[in-house]
């Protein structure tokens, strides 16, 4: 069998790199993430490791030869994974391994505006007004509620930081999570049967639940006015998310107290995005899993599913298993 040629399309960690020659992988690298560019290299590639772009009709027409899919990360929301499956391509992704990162950056970003950290150092080094600090007057966290919707690996890690560490209650929404499982974890978790329930009770929300079609546009105007006007809205999932006219909307009338979001409708961010005017607004450049730890544990998980494939093997972390139904 020839030597396989798998096509990156984003930075990894050397011990990636390294992992993936050590197991007799030609490596290619297109220019950027954008379609346009992976697509002049995708055609002669037997395998693709993808973060941010999307894999869908336009590329996978393009690739004859493709066999492998890999998302570097959970979601598979990128990848038309019919299609991928009607091909017969193969499509594994790395669930888990950037729980610990993202829930820690969540927790981050609700001790941010509890304590009006951002706006503070804004006023005191930019602006030179140390005087201003009564203007910030931030909250304890314990004794206040989180709320979470989904609580799969990345929920129950922040469940377990913010009750357990932060001496926080913590509800959640979770069809497919017991009451009884949700007591177990972290100091204690107590179920709730919808996440408008979750939205109405909770002093932070933040959302990790799959990102299914019903889901889009899932935290509009009306949902928003569920929550109090003191509590504050989280969104590391997905852009797609939140209805951001609706979140700026919100802000801007007070609906909410503020919200901190890492990923956006549109990536990378227009200069001219409405939604970063709205007042009491975090926004960071999708860096929830962008730890060295998180892309060390992400790229090596690929590359040992790479090699299990090319070598044979079903991968660990298969995600559509009917794939070889259409090369028999």
């Amino acid at each position: 069998m020839s030597v396989p040629k798998i096509l990156v399309t984003n930075r990894i960690s050397r011990c990636g790199i390294e992992k993936l020659e050590e197991c007799g992988f030609q490596l290619a690298w297109s220019e950027s993430n954008a379609v346009a560019d992976v697509k002049t290299l995708i055609g002669t590639c037997d395998g693709i490791i993808a973060r941010m772009t999307p894999i869908r009709e336009e590329l996978l027409e393009s690739a004859p030869s493709l066999k492998i899919i890999g998302m570097h990360g959970a979601g598979l929301d990128g990848i038309d994974m019919r299609l991928a499956t009607e091909k017969g391509i193969a499509v594994t992704h790395t669930p888990g391994a950037n729980a610990i990162s993202v829930a820690e950056n969540v927790m981050g970003m609700i001790l941010n505006l509890a304590k009006n950290a951002i706006q503070a150092d804004h006023a005191l080094r930019v602006e030179g007004r140390f005087h201003a600090r009564d203007r910030f007057v931030g909250h304890d966290l314990a004794g206040k509620t989180l709320g979470i919707a989904g609580l799969g690996r990345i929920g129950r890690k922040l469940a377990g930081i913010a009750g357990s560490g932060f001496e926080m209650k913590v509800i959640a929404c979770d069809p497919y999570v017991s009451a009884e499982e949700m007591r177990r974890i972290g100091a204690g978790v107590e179920k709730k049967d919808t996440i408008e329930e979750v939205m109405a009770q909770a002093d932070y929300v933040s959302f990790h639940t799959p990102m299914t079609p019903d889901m889009v546009g899932f935290v509009n105007y009306d949902r928003l006015r569920l929550m109090k006007p003191s509590a504050y809205l989280i969104n590391e999932m997905r852009g797609a998310l939140v209805n951001e006219a609706d979140l700026k909307r919100a802000l801007e009338e007070g609906v909410i107290a503020g919200a901190a979001l890492d990923v956006f409708s549109k990536e990378p961010t227009p200069s001219d995005f409405a939604l970063f005017q709205a007042p009491n607004l975090i926004a960071t450049p999708h860096i929830g899993a962008s730890t060295q730890e998180s892309m060390e544990r992400t790229i090596l998980t690929l590359a040992e599913d790479f090699r299990r494939f090319f070598n044979g093997e079903r991968p660990e972390f298969l995600a559509n298993p009917d794939y070889d139904r259409q090369r028999r």
